[in-house]
């Protein structure tokens, strides 16, 4: 059983109280969106980036630079906090340039109610409500 979608996870995010934004979701028209997608990513807690079999196949593609904002923002991170998390959905495999960081496999909304755990916990630590 796969998981189907990352309406879920963006559900449960929202549940929480937590702000998720995603850029075709969110970008209105008129909006300059590289611009909005670089404010978005520097003034973001976290950068969740949805592993699929999809974006395996995007040599070419804006997500690409959108990933790389995010690695170098991770730099900033203090150690023992996070900032990009990685998630699975479905069959694939884990982008190079992500390795590194625990990937979170979403198989099915048990999963992503983990996820949700662990971001409110981090973001608790962080001193935030």
């Amino acid at each position: 059983h796969s998981f189907p979608t990352d309406a879920l996870p963006i559900y449960e995010l929202r549940k929480a109280r937590l702000d998720p934004w995603m850029d075709r979701s969110s970008l209105e028209g008129g909006d300059v969106w590289q611009n909005e997608i670089e404010e978005r990513v520097r003034d973001a807690d976290y950068f969740l980036v949805f592993q699929s079999q999809a974006l395996m196949t995007k040599t070419f593609s804006y997500v690409n630079s959108e990933i790389k904002l995010a690695l170098d923002r991770q730099r900033s991170v203090r150690q023992g906090f996070r900032f990009i998390i990685p998630l699975q959905i479905g069959a694939g495999a884990v982008l190079p340039e992500l390795q590194e960081i625990q990937t979170v496999q979403l198989h099915d909304p048990s999963d992503v109610s983990s996820l949700v755990s662990v971001i409110v916990r981090d973001y608790q630590r962080r001193g935030r409500q």
